[in-house]
């Protein structure tokens, strides 16, 4: 098993180099006599406190862990204590710059004769008009908003009735720039669970903020700043919470898995990223994206360079990148270690039953990664388990929300349900082709194997099988045997498929970044080239139980361990120092026939005798 994360340090040290504070100037809207003029975030320091930002009163009721899974809690909205009376300013803008109000109107004899209040200013988001169909036409236009104008970008998918869209947040309010987001950060770093904050040994540092019982996250901005009708139009994505990655200097750092050379090659691959991770916000694939930017220097973040500053400006470095995104507190990952940790069989039934829900949720998603979108489809060579986030979903239920998705552990201000989602859209193991060249099927096979290795080089053999369970289960719910005779059937179209799609990230690496990397395709491409000739599943049998399910192929000597070196070089092990022996006669799981209920009651029944068989 491969230990790959450790504990970053506190948030506040992470983002002070970046924040306001360092150098950079930040401006906000501050109201005046005369309307709204922009003011420097200096001129308008105010204290929390003075500010209202208490944490608010919210009784919530935890009911028991196994009614949750059937009931979901009930939250009370956080969108009053959110929403505030109207206030000065603080010192990077608070949540209700975006719907400020002038002040009260002073006494008058008369109600005709009250000067009536100056309008609230509305945010303008630049809306992204690129077509869906274009990646590279979208890619520029995040160029442009990020590291040519300075902006924070942003993507959710459709929300009430109202289209999916990528936004870049409007500069003339704290929330379109990135300063405002990095002071957010540092002032409440109370509000994130740093018990739970995780440090990647690929250079990202993941912090997590959970909102429903305690504090709001005061920096996250409102609807409207998104271009929705609605101020609360945000509030099922931010209610929650708020997930914040960080990663220094990316792409060029030498913990990178593929380490790139130059900042124009580092721009291009920050860019690629945040193309993919808002097309995949967007059709709710990924989590949703609340804000993105970058920071290249003490004078970078709120101000806006121009003409021949822009152009000499976009070469620069880059420090910081920081992606905000809805909350996430548990991933995968940390299921499948659960499983593996767990010490007594009535743990380990339960979390088998839970993940019988889970995962057939998560190979949903790997199904809709693998279909095309407009004229492009995705290949994503990096589908661990640690990428696979639950993010809550929250149904509005009369004057709160009511949580939904599966959990394996107590819903508290450190686990919340949630829906998979899937994250880490890194552009050197994320191949965007044209529709013509696409591959479904094939794509749909290899994320499934793929996903399968990442868990058996991480958490072992146990965590494989258990993975093999919904891939071979009767009924073929995951889509995966289907796909695994499409490519047998089609040898050549695959392999035509995975080369092209290998010689695009080749490219995308240039030619300092493929000492690892090449070797790491070619083994891949490879072996997808013998598994679509010696095939994966048996074929059907007209007198198979209907209800036995596939059957796995014993898998050719010379294949051996599946795709070593590319699962080394994505979880940045030693060379030699991952098994991914995944596919062998033996791979379904002990308990692959029973159902969930049924685990359920053998998880309860061996509860019981043991709590029989305790001294008294």
């Amino acid at each position: 098993m491969v230990p790959i994360r450790t504990r970053p340090p506190s948030l506040r040290t992470a983002v002070a180099p970046h924040a306001a504070g360092g150098g950079d100037t930040v401006h906000v809207v501050r109201e005046t006599s005369g309307g709204y003029e922009t003011a420097s975030a200096s001129d308008c320091e105010t204290s929390d406190v003075a500010l209202g930002h208490a944490r608010p009163m919210v009784k919530v009721v935890i009911k028991r862990h196994q009614q949750l899974r059937s009931e979901g809690p009930v939250f009370r909205r956080t969108a009053q204590a959110k929403r505030p009376q109207p206030r000065a300013p603080s010192l990077l803008g608070s949540p209700d710059l975006e719907h400020a109000a002038a002040p009260s109107p002073s006494p008058s004899p008369s109600p005709s004769l009250s000067p009536s209040p100056s309008p609230s200013p509305s945010p303008s988001p630049r809306i992204c008009d690129a077509p869906v169909t274009a990646h590279g036409t979208r890619a520029s236009w995040i160029q442009q908003a990020v590291f040519y104008d300075g902006l924070v970008v942003a993507a959710v998918p459709p929300v009430a009735g109202q289209p999916s869209r990528t936004v870049a947040l409007d500069d003339a309010f704290a929330s379109g720039r990135g300063g405002h987001w990095l002071d957010g950060m540092a002032k409440q770093q109370r509000a994130f669970n740093e018990k739970k904050s995780v440090a990647y040994a690929r250079n990202r540092n993941f912090f997590e903020a959970v909102s429903l019982q305690a504090r709001p996250v005061a920096f996250l901005p409102e609807g409207k700043a998104y271009g929705f009708a609605l101020e609360s139009d945000m509030d099922a994505h931010t209610d929650a919470g708020v997930r914040v990655e960080l990663r220094e200097t990316p792409y060029t750092a030498v913990c990178e898995p593929v380490q790139l050379q130059g900042s124009l090659r580092q721009q291009r691959a920050c860019v690629s990223e945040l193309a993919l991770l808002a097309a995949a916000a967007e059709r709710g694939l990924a989590p949703a994206l609340l804000g993105a930017f970058v920071t290249r220097g003490p004078s970078d973040t709120g101000r806006r360079n121009g003409g021949a500053a822009a152009a000499a400006g976009a070469a620069r470095a880059v420090r910081l990148l920081v992606v905000a995104s809805e909350l996430s507190t548990f991933s995968l990952d940390d299921m499948l270690r659960s499983y593996v940790l767990a010490h007594t069989d009535p743990e380990r039934l339960y979390l088998s039953a839970v993940l019988c829900d889970a995962l057939p949720l998560v190979f949903d998603q790997l199904k809709m990664l693998s279909t095309p979108h407009g004229n492009r489809g995705l290949l994503k060579l990096n589908c661990t388990p640690e990428s696979v986030l639950f993010c809550p979903k929250l149904a509005e239920v009369d004057a709160g929300w009511k949580l939904q998705g599966v959990g394996h552990r107590p819903v508290s201000t450190d686990y919340v349900d949630g829906m998979p989602r899937l994250s880490d859209f890194h552009p050197l193991f994320c191949a965007s082709v044209d529709d013509g060249a696409y591959f479904p099927e094939a794509a749909h096979l290899a994320h499934c194997l793929l996903l399968v290795c990442y868990g058996r080089a991480v958490h072992g053999p146990d965590a494989s099988r258990l993975l093999w369970r919904p891939l071979l289960a009767a009924g073929d719910p995951a889509g995966f045997v289907a796909a695994a005779r499409a490519v047998h059937a089609q040898q050549a179209r695959a392999n035509v498929f995975f080369a092209s799609c290998a010689a695009e990230l080749c490219r995308e690496a240039g030619t300092p970044g493929k000492g690892r990397l090449r070797p790491a395709l070619d083994e891949f491409v490879h072996g997808m080239r013998v598994a679509a000739e010696h095939g994966i599943v048996a074929d059907a049998d007209a007198d198979a139980d209907a209800d036995a399910g596939a059957r796995l192929l014993p898998i050719p000597n010379h294949w051996g361990s599946v795709f070593p070196q590319l699962v080394e070089l994505v979880l940045c092990a030693a060379p030699g120092s991952v098994s991914t022996q995944i596919c062998y006669e033996d791979a379904l799981p002990a308990y692959s026939g029973q159902s969930r209920n049924v685990l359920l009651e053998m998880a309860a029944t061996k509860t019981t005798r043991r709590a029989q068989a305790l001294p008294r």
